[in-house]
């Protein structure tokens, strides 16, 4: 029996570094991989802010499009339609900064689907053939963001 405990006493070390170097480099990949979610997740951003400049430049009475591809209903105010528009670029900047990155995935992706509703119900609502252009909208979004993965 004594002759075992030496063995019991290694085999417990080694286990126990192990068990150290596995929980390193689970932690190792798990943050090379939230790193690689929000830069994904930041460039999605990126690409639906330029999707919103293209609406606002579309609808600003101030800047003549040639072939506007969203316009304005006429019962909407256009000042107040263009600063909800601003503020979802403000909001998608968040995206792009460090504090989203140190957001967990499902955190991030709860903001974002929370922006991305309020910019369909406010295609929808705003803008003349919503419910059509809101859907290409969609299709357009979910085609960026899985070449994005």
């Amino acid at each position: 029996m004594e002759a075992f405990l030496p063995a019991i006493v290694v085999a417990a070390i080694v286990a126990m570094v192990m068990v150290k170097q596995i929980k390193f480099l689970t932690q190792k990949l798990d943050a090379k991989g939230e790193f690689q979610t929000g830069e994904t997740y930041a460039s999605f951003a990126s690409e639906i802010q330029e999707i919103i400049r293209q609406i606002k430049s579309d609808i600003d009475p101030n800047r003549s499009s040639r072939s506007p591809k969203y316009i304005l209903n006429d019962n909407a105010d256009a000042d107040a339609v263009l600063e909800d528009l601003s503020d979802m670029v403000r909001t998608l900047v968040f995206f792009e900064t460090m504090n989203a990155k140190r957001k967990s995935p499902k955190e991030v992706e709860s903001d974002l689907f929370k922006l991305l509703s309020e910019l369909d119900a406010f295609v929808v609502k705003n803008i003349k053939n919503g419910e059509l252009l809101a859907d290409e909208l969609r299709e357009e979004l979910g085609r960026i963001f899985a070449s994005l993965k």
